[in-house]
């Protein structure tokens, strides 16, 4: 084998993939989501340092590629884009693999480790929480990992949507208060967490609240730049266009909606 394919939407996978590659002797090719690939331009260099190559998805360099430029001229991409110009390089390449990781289970599984760290700490301590509150998201892909849509359709937790200024505002509270810059992913929970603390000022409940610092937010600055500079906005998507994304979703057994 001489190298592998991937996606990547923020930039973790594909730095674990091309860090795993140089070990290995192998090529790396990495398309990240075009507007992450803009935004995170020091996770990109990291990357590359690694000795990936990694091109902005929705590219020229794919068929599939160059259909969602006509089709979406001046388009961000989503992790969707990406999977699929991934998987058409690896099978124009003799030699080569696809290797899909963003939102399977085996990726979640190393973020575990959190976890179990928590849980070894709430013993030690004597401490059971009355709220649990992690982030999770699709990065403009409407796949979902199955051990999360698992557990929410069997009811063992909820799902919350926040909007993105209203997260930074948490974010930059949470940043004066602790000295620590979390990442726009762990800064949902935070964004959740505070609500979660303001009921119960409100009713005068008291509630052991719970919520994972998932990342530090220091490959992120361009988007705390966009939102210091109130240059931010909100896109919050109507049923119009939820109903246009659903639309191309292909309809089999077992998939009916």
């Amino acid at each position: 084998m001489k190298g592998v394919t991937t996606e990547t939407g923020a930039g973790q996978w594909g730095t674990a993939l091309s860090m795993a590659c140089s070990y290995f002797g192998l090529d790396c090719q990495v398309y990240m989501v075009k507007v992450s690939y803009e935004q995170k331009p020091f996770r990109r260099e990291v990357i590359r340092t690694y000795g990936a190559k990694i091109t902005p998805s929705p590219s020229e360099t794919t068929e599939v590629g160059r259909k969602i430029l006509a089709e979406f001229p001046g388009t961000g991409g989503s992790l969707g884009c990406a999977i699929s110009e991934a998987v058409e390089a690896a099978t124009h390449q003799e030699g080569y693999r696809y290797v899909l990781g963003s939102v399977l289970n085996q990726v979640l599984l190393h973020q575990t480790v959190i976890g179990l760290e928590t849980m070894t700490a709430m013993d030690k301590y004597g401490i059971k929480p009355d709220v649990i509150i992690g982030c999770a998201g699709g990065l403009r892909y409407h796949g979902m990992s199955s051990i999360l849509s698992q557990l929410y359709d069997d009811g063992l937790m909820e799902a919350r949507t926040v909007e993105q200024t209203e997260v930074f505002r948490a974010a930059q509270e949470f940043a004066r208060v602790e000295g620590i810059l979390p990442a726009p992913e762990s800064s949902h929970a935070i964004k959740v967490a505070i609500d979660e603390a303001l009921k119960c000022k409100e009713t005068g409940e008291e509630k052991t609240i719970l919520f994972g610092l998932t990342g530090t937010g220091y490959f992120d600055m361009y988007a705390y730049k966009a939102f210091n500079d109130g240059t931010m906005s909100d896109y919050i998507p109507s049923d119009e266009d939820l109903a246009k994304g659903f639309a191309g979703i292909p309809r089999f057994p077992g998939n009916e909606f």
